[in-house]
């Protein structure tokens, strides 16, 4: 299977700063355009018993995983889901997808949640070996707008009204608290050889980039220590 790696730029902004970006959007000359729906988008984030993951992306280990059951749409919805592992190698990362069969996460306990996910996928024995030593940590959901050049090779997409939820290990995955978050993440994805070009559009741009992590804004959130 041919692994493509990409970069993921990301910025990150207050509501009351949000206008210009779609400004510079609206003015820009590289036609960066919407180009699929608006959409809610549902994590649930899975990490070692010690938070492994966490720490090695905390730290910026060249070297790093991470893995998420993604859906979209309502958060109780009997839908389609994935299973995503999220490969970062130095700056570029991509991502391998296993989809699974519709089912709801509503009522769900969380220490049941892995078998279910395993009951649903073809690929049973992989994600055992994913899911076995990881227990759920963090839920988030947010909506996220799409956005893309004229060339197809930038994406750009707004996340906003994202909301943080801890993952209980007895109850209901989605009977947890809200905690919302007041940034909005804005990503830039594109791949190695337009580096050049991005280069250029990002001296245009009204923000500056950072380092930001949607997982680790959850969980410090979840045990109320600063990140964002």
């Amino acid at each position: 299977m041919n692994v493509v790696y990409r970069h993921e730029t990301k910025f990150c902004c207050r509501y009351d700063e949000v206008d210009c970006v779609y400004d510079w959007l609206y003015l820009s000359p590289h036609a960066i355009r919407k180009h699929y729906p608006d959409r809610h988008i549902n994590n649930i984030y899975f990490d070692w018993f010690n938070l492994q993951d966490a720490s090695d992306n905390l730290i910026g280990l060249g070297r790093r995983e991470k893995l998420r059951l993604r859906w979209y749409g309502d958060q109780d919805a009997d839908s389609p889901k994935q299973l995503e592992r999220k490969i970062r190698r130095d700056r570029l990362g991509t991502k391998r997808i296993l989809q699974l069969e519709s089912f709801s996460v509503d009522g769900m306990p969380r220490n049941t949640l892995a078998e279910q996910i395993v009951s649903r996928g073809s690929e049973s024995r992989a994600l055992e070996l994913d899911l076995r030593l990881r227990n759920p940590v963090v839920r988030n959901r947010y909506l996220r707008e799409y956005y893309q050049d004229y060339s197809g090779q930038l994406r750009l997409t707004i996340d906003q009204q994202q909301a943080f939820f801890s993952v209980d290990r007895d109850y209901d995955v989605l009977s947890a608290n809200r905690v919302d978050y007041p940034l909005i993440v804005i990503e830039l994805k594109y791949s190695d050889q337009e580096l050049p070009r991005v280069r250029s559009i990002m001296n245009e741009f009204p923000l500056r980039p950072v380092r930001h992590s949607k997982y680790l804004a959850g969980l410090a959130r979840m045990i109320e220590q600063p990140y964002f």
